[in-house]
């Protein structure tokens, strides 16, 4: 075997198979601290929006335009593991009033630290072939796959980080952006608001030409009809859209903070991580839809953050035959006479007043249409 052959062989059997365990852990801590790890999120840009405030208020910070969240490998090989939180006016790089701070993410690199050890004493099992390096090497190209979480728990507390007073007070332009990405290098906007072009998105959305990553906010879309449209990581915050329907939409990672949603038909659509908190979605229907966790060759989006429901009005909708149902949250949810099949009475925790409301439903629906959308993209 050659360095090559070696080479290949350690990344495809090795590294896959030591990442996929890394992940599967990072998963587990995901689940079990979300609350904490968002809380935590809102806490650290609370007191980076006061430091951004404070410079405003002393002249030296012009109005924001960019808000970035950076990855820092350097911080991750020396097990520092912060992300920089970064405000940048309209010349964004070419600002040179700095002003960032240090955000903690200790628990999630650990882990790769974890992964990294493993892959050192791995490639010595190669007689010589592979060296330390090698192992580093293959360990710092899965920094991705451990990004991702992060990516996901940003985008899911977007309402809660910009609904902050200390954001709310600071000078921002007319527009302004969030993103995410490795420091000065590619990254992806997570949230952007600009009235101009709310508008014409809304538009845009009547005439069904697709919406991947839109800006709907607070638009006015009742009854709108969509058929097989690309609409993920789309913001509908505070949007009114009773009677709309979603018929075998892309959905994933789709925003619907405290939008009116009543009679709202998702059927046969991908919803993997919908944020449906504070919704009113009265008879909603949700039969057929696919709540699939991608988990293929360490990618896990979409499906790290699970569907939330909480506090939203689920009064007679219809949850039963949603496809891969097993990660959803209902705390402070009014649930009455809401559909749900019985197998799914254990999966989820429910307030005893739920329990009794919620009307339980023997059988099962599956839609293999919904299944397959998911994996085919």
């Amino acid at each position: 075997m050659n360095k090559q052959e070696a080479l290949q062989h350690f990344k495809e059997h090795v590294v896959q198979e030591r990442l996929e365990q890394r992940l599967d852990e990072v998963q587990q801590i995901f689940n079990q601290r979300q609350a904490e790890l968002i809380a935590d999120l809102i806490a650290n840009f609370q007191h980076f929006c006061q430091q951004v405030s404070d410079m405003q208020n002393e002249g030296k910070k012009a109005d924001i335009a960019f808000i970035n969240f950076s990855m820092l490998r350097t911080s991750i090989l020396s097990e520092s593991y912060v992300y920089l939180i970064e405000a940048y006016s309209n010349e964004w790089y070419e600002d040179l009033h700095k002003c960032h701070f240090i955000y903690d993410v200790s628990w999630l690199y650990s882990c790769f630290t974890l992964l990294m050890n493993d892959l050192k004493q791995e490639y010595k099992k190669y007689m010589g072939v592979l060296n330390e390096a090698d192992a580093e090497i293959a360990a710092l190209e899965t920094i991705p796959y451990f990004h991702q979480f992060i990516v996901a728990l940003l985008r899911f507390a977007i309402p809660d980080l910009i609904d902050i007073p200390s954001y709310q007070s600071i000078g921002k332009s007319a527009k302004i952006t969030i993103r995410v990405g490795e420091y000065k290098d590619i990254s992806e906007q997570i949230y952007a608001i600009d009235d101009q072009a709310a508008v014409m998105e809304s538009s845009i959305l009547q005439n069904q030409d697709g919406f991947a990553y839109g800006d709907a906010h607070n638009a006015n879309l009742h009854g709108l009809n969509m058929e097989r449209q690309d609409m993920r990581y789309s913001d509908f915050t505070g949007a009114r859209l009773e009677a709309a329907r979603f018929k075998e939409c892309f959905l994933f990672g789709t925003r619907w903070y405290r939008a009116v949603l009543a009679g709202c038909d998702f059927g046969g659509s991908v919803i993997s991580d919908g944020d449906f908190r504070y919704a009113d979605l009265q008879n909603a229907v949700f039969c057929q839809a696919s709540a699939q966790h991608l988990n293929h060759k360490g990618k896990r989006l979409p499906g790290v953050m699970g569907l939330h429901f909480e506090y939203a009005n689920l009064d007679h909708a219809d949850l039963t035959g949603i496809h891969f149902f097993e990660q959803a949250y209902f705390t402070g949810a009014s649930m009455n006479r809401t559909r749900m099949n019985l197998h799914d009475q254990d999966k989820f925790i429910f307030s005893d007043e739920q329990q009794k409301a919620i009307q339980w439903v023997e059988g099962e629906q599956i839609n293999e249409t919904a299944a397959i959308l998911l994996t085919a993209e």
